[in-house]
């Protein structure tokens, strides 16, 4: 669900449920319990059904829910001026309702409350977003340009199945070179390099959303090693993850005098979805993410 439909149907699930519970005219109550539901069931709709737009299918089901509910208080009304012994019927339920055990009473209502929150709930908030940061990946970066014998920065980053560093990432990660031919692409078998020792990372006990700006003298899933390639040629960085026990792929580096002159190859995602959209995290934090971590 969008950040806009997120937005509006929890500003109406809250206020029907205030006027359900804190309201003293009971029309008012009727309402703001119709509306509490009437938003827990779009979510329902808009989660599992997809042949509309979500915001086309609130639209269209919030104008025939209007009309089904207006024509259901014309038929009261009629009822209560023309058929008079329906009208006394319906009301005598509804004073059994009034002197209702006061238990039987709170359970209703704990009941009528509870109801479209869960409904509501169910399908906009996922608990795993919060609570799970465990790592289930890795991502070997480096640069994509380098000179023979030259010194360069290798990050692996720990993520998560929601793409942020995992602050709980405790893995080990060995470290090896696959090597290509400039000309031929044909495998080199012993290239010259000099590669990271296999290290252990140290990690939070719990996760945090913010991995990478926690500062505490621990790795917390982001790591900068220092290595170097003499052998030219097309090579690949792999980390073989102890945690996962998957191998990893860096992006390929170019080692050598080829293509320098090009200027360098840098690897982005240059697209981002804030909180003002359907993503979340401000633009500001966005942006420092961009910049510093990815």
């Amino acid at each position: 669900m969008s950040i806009f439909l997120f937005f509006w149907s929890v500003l109406g699930l809250i206020i029907g449920i205030l006027y359900f519970i804190f309201s003293n005219d009971i029309p008012w109550k009727r309402n703001g319990l119709i509306m509490a539901f009437y938003i827990g069931f779009i979510s329902l709709l808009i989660h599992f059904y997809k042949g509309f737009s979500p915001l086309n299918l609130a639209i269209w089901f919030g104008i025939g829910f209007v009309f089904i509910y207006s024509l259901c208080l014309g038929i009261f009304w009629i009822s209560e001026r023309k058929f008079t012994f329906l009208y006394e019927k319906v009301m005598n339920q509804l004073e059994k309702f009034t002197y209702m055990k006061l238990n039987n009473k709170r359970v209703l209502k704990t009941i009528l409350i509870i109801t479209p929150i869960i409904m509501w709930y169910s399908v906009n908030v996922d608990i795993n977003v919060m609570v799970d940061n465990n790592t289930r990946l890795l991502w070997i970066n480096v640069p994509s340009n380098i000179k023979s014998g030259e010194d360069f920065t290798i990050t692996v980053e720990a993520w998560d199945a929601f793409e942020r560093v995992s602050a709980t990432y405790k893995g080990t990660v060995q470290f090896s070179l696959e090597s290509y031919a400039l000309e031929s692409f044909a495998l080199i078998s012993t290239p010259s390099a000099l590669l990271p020792e296999p290290y252990t990372f140290s990690g939070q006990l719990f996760g945090n959303d913010m991995a990478y700006n926690i500062d505490n003298e621990k790795d917390n899933g982001l790591k900068t090693f220092i290595g170097r390639i003499d052998t030219p040629g097309i090579h690949y960085i792999l980390g073989h993850d102890s945690l996962t026990q998957n191998t990893y792929y860096s992006n390929p580096i170019i080692v050598g005098e080829y293509g320098l002159d090009k200027g360098n190859i840098y690897w982005g995602d240059l697209h981002t979805h804030t909180i003002l959209s359907d993503g979340s995290g401000s633009p500001e934090h966005n942006y420092y993410y961009g910049r510093n971590v990815a």
